[in-house]
């Protein structure tokens, strides 16, 4: 730059958008050159400044507008359930959702998700790579930036009772995930994703059934409730009847937990069978020594369990023997037969409401006194629920145990049980009477016989047989003995 000497009077005149009187006095050139150049820079500048400001904010505003965000890499899962409450036995579709929020390409992507105890897989479908039921592992692979998601539904049965809490997680991929890190079981992050299914568990009050719950430790201000009922402020709840349960508590942790996520139900069913036995239909109950006898033995179900694996146990009197082959003879005086579904017992097992019957056929001994009483009882010796477990019934203690049951009235189905004092259903009995057989005989002289008579003379006698009994007699056989000094000439 040329610095000039010259004396500048400056007057009315404009300089860089300044008035000329911002000076008041005449001012060195080279004083005046410098200060209007330096102005010119910062102008120069603060345009430059301007104008990149506002290509700033116009490419901010642009990719704003038409939804163009800056590359991420990041992964989320979500999961759900076809079905928040079913039954033993139904079956769900869980279905696990991976979402590239991110929009750049990923890879090595694992999912986890390892199944509950009797939840059982039957079938899968994946977008993108497989599931390995052993492992539990979804391994997808790659997810290019073009793909929004990748979708996995596991079809399963659900074979028990009570909360079953599924959770599933991103374990793994070879990028760093901007706000997550896989396989790291942190349910405050978006790539852990839980669901849950409630089967309600069978409880039979009457049996002074209890469930314990509890909700997890260290939290504090527990709260059960039974829908909107309050029931306790302790973490742990023992209930006895049927109901809905839930809790809350402060300070709970992200995740799933049994009666946070879904409640707890609890539903009244109680196991209850009863046996009566009576006569087969044209069976009398008047009986002759050596007679056979079919008994018809009928269980009714009046509970609300299926029942199956039916052991029946028959109690035979003295003077009374098995005669059936349908029947296994576990000593001389017990019978037993198993009733299954499908052999003895409907194919569904016996269900609630409905009855079975079986005959069995035994037969006395002969000769046997008449007029006596042949007492046989049945009894139920045990069955199984429709999930396998040995059952407990409601109102009796069934066993092969002929001495312990309180028996109050005949076919009576609605006894309570020895614990109230009732008649215990399981065990009923049927009796026989025996029919006497009784002959009696005299004998005299034939109406036409006279008597003394001469030496060598005939004599005719007549005998008389009367049944003085109740069965009918027949091929009678008699006997007469024939004195010294008489011959039979008959």
């Amino acid at each position: 730059m040329k610095v000039f000497t010259k004396n500048w009077s400056v007057t009315n005149r404009t300089l860089l958008g300044m008035q000329s009187n911002y000076f008041s006095k005449k001012e060195d050139t080279s004083f005046v050159l410098r200060k209007a150049s330096l102005h010119l820079i910062e102008l120069t500048m603060r345009k430059s400044l301007t104008l990149w400001s506002r290509s700033i904010h116009l490419l901010f505003g642009l990719l704003l507008f038409t939804g163009v965000s800056f590359a991420q890499n990041d992964l989320s899962l979500t999961k759900t359930v076809s079905a928040d409450s079913v039954g033993c036995g139904d079956t769900v579709t869980y279905t696990l959702i991976v979402i590239n929020e991110g929009l750049t390409s990923v890879t090595g992507v694992t999912v986890c998700d390892t199944l509950p105890d009797d939840v059982i897989l039957i079938g899968t479908k994946a977008s993108s790579g497989s599931y390995n039921s052993s492992t539990g592992i979804w391994d997808i692979g790659s997810i290019s930036d073009k793909t929004i998601s990748d979708t996995l539904e596991l079809v399963v049965v659900i074979n028990g009772e009570g909360v079953f809490i599924n959770t599933a997680e991103i374990k793994t991929m070879n990028e760093v995930d901007d706000d997550s890190t896989p396989g790291n079981t942190d349910y405050n992050e978006d790539d852990i994703a839980t669901s849950c299914v409630s089967v309600p568990i069978r409880i039979c009050p009457t049996l002074s059934d209890t469930v314990r719950m509890e909700a997890p430790p260290g939290l504090t201000n527990y709260q059960w409730f039974d829908g909107v009922t309050l029931l306790s402020a302790d973490s742990i709840y023992f209930a006895t009847a049927a109901g809905s349960y839930t809790w809350t508590a402060d300070s709970v942790i992200s995740g799933c937990s049994a009666g946070l996520c879904c409640p707890i139900v609890l539903k009244e069913e109680c196991f209850d069978l009863a046996l009566l036995k009576t006569y087969d239909t044209l069976q009398t109950s008047i009986v002759n020594p050596g007679d056979d006898i079919t008994f018809l033995i009928r269980v009714v179900n009046q509970g609300d369990v299926t029942a199956d694996s039916l052991s029946l146990f028959d109690y035979l009197p003295s003077g009374m023997n098995l005669n059936d082959g349908d029947w296994t003879s576990v000593n001389d005086s017990t019978a037993s037969i198993l009733l299954v579904a499908g052999n003895g017992l409907p194919a569904g097992g016996l269900v609630s409401g409905d009855t079975v019957s079986v005959e069995i056929t035994v037969n006395t001994d002969a000769p046997l006194a008449g007029g006596i009483e042949l007492i046989n009882y049945s009894e139920i010796g045990g069955a199984v629920d429709d999930k396998g477990v040995v059952a407990r019934d409601k109102d009796s203690v069934p066993d092969d145990d002929r001495t312990n049951d309180n028996f109050l009235v005949d076919d009576d189905l609605s006894g309570d049980g020895p614990a109230n004092g009732g008649d215990e259903d399981d065990h009923d009995p049927a009796s026989v009477t025996i029919q006497s057989f009784d002959l009696a005989l005299y004998k005299e002289l034939a109406p036409s016989q006279v008597s003394p008579v001469a030496p060598g003379g005939y004599v005719t006698f007549r005998i008389y047989v009367i049944n003085q009994g109740e069965i009918t007699a027949d091929n009678i056989e008699l006997i007469d003995y024939v004195p010294a000094d008489m011959t039979l000439v008959d």
